[in-house]
């Protein structure tokens, strides 16, 4: 499967490679803007989820750059599918998915919620070790482990099982992003190894090589992620595209299908 969709990304960014460079364009024009506005006014988006760096304008500017990798990963993966299903499909920017952008932008407001809260979770727990002494210590100590090893990977397992609802909206079009989430879960039942084998483990892969190669060839006071943000970027219209591949791999081969329910009515 691995293999397959990956082959199926591949050929998809280059039929549809409008699309593709638009994602790419985009991702990187917010990778930059990120670092200037870390350089020229001190707020760091990427670590929003840090209580130290939480703050009015960052939060703008992580709901704003959110909204907009929403809409671009829309264009794509419409253009793919309209492209695949119709004979003639012509790649419009912002008019074909316009009704569908709040919907994502939305889906993803969650799922990021989701991925932001332990974060926060963990960051006052850990202060609250360094802070407390004596059989309170030792508390906080056993409370935080107990999240590492049981609440965390469980989170893990739900961003997974949630993350095709742009794939949903697109396919199904439909407007409600809780809908959509909700079918995102219900399709990826069983599934959840097929999508760490096929999308996360050569996400980590590629993270720990680029990490290798820049702490290599960088300057000793440069960063790392600022190399990650930018792979991330560069690899983000193939990753869209396989994920939208494995997820219609999922609709053809559902592991287990409902006879008398169905979550979505096409309009």
């Amino acid at each position: 499967m691995l293999k397959e969709m990956y082959k199926t990304g591949y050929n998809w960014c280059l039929k549809y490679g409008k699309g593709a460079i638009l994602v790419l364009s985009v991702y990187l024009f917010l990778e930059i803007a990120k670092k200037l506005i870390k350089k020229y006014f001190g707020v760091d988006i990427d670590a929003i989820a840090l209580p130290e760096h939480f703050g009015l304008y960052g939060a703008i500017g992580f709901c704003f750059m959110l909204l907009i990798q929403s809409w671009v990963n829309l264009e794509f993966l419409n253009y793919i599918y309209k492209g695949e299903s119709e004979e003639k499909y012509d790649f419009a920017v912002f008019d074909k998915v316009r009704p569908y952008i709040m919907p994502a932008f939305i889906g993803s407001f969650i799922l990021n919620l989701i991925m932001i809260l332990p974060v926060i979770l963990m960051v006052m727990s850990s202060e609250m070790v360094s802070l407390s002494e004596g059989h309170e210590k030792s508390l906080w100590f056993i409370l935080t482990l107990v999240f590492l090893l049981f609440v965390f990977p469980l989170l893990i397992v739900l961003l997974l099982r949630l993350s095709f609802y742009i794939e949903v909206i697109i396919i199904n079009s439909i407007k409600d992003p809780v809908l959509a989430l909700k079918e995102s879960f219900k399709i990826t039942k069983g599934r959840v190894w097929d999508i760490i084998r096929v999308l996360v483990l050569p996400m980590v892969l590629v993270a720990i090589v680029v990490a290798i190669l820049t702490n290599i060839i960088q300057k000793p006071e440069g960063s790392s992620c600022d190399f990650m943000g930018f792979t991330a970027a560069i690899v983000q219209p193939l990753l869209a595209a396989v994920s939208l591949a494995l997820y219609l791999e999922f609709r053809k081969n559902p592991v287990k299908e409902s006879k008398n329910k169905t979550w979505i009515e096409k309009e």
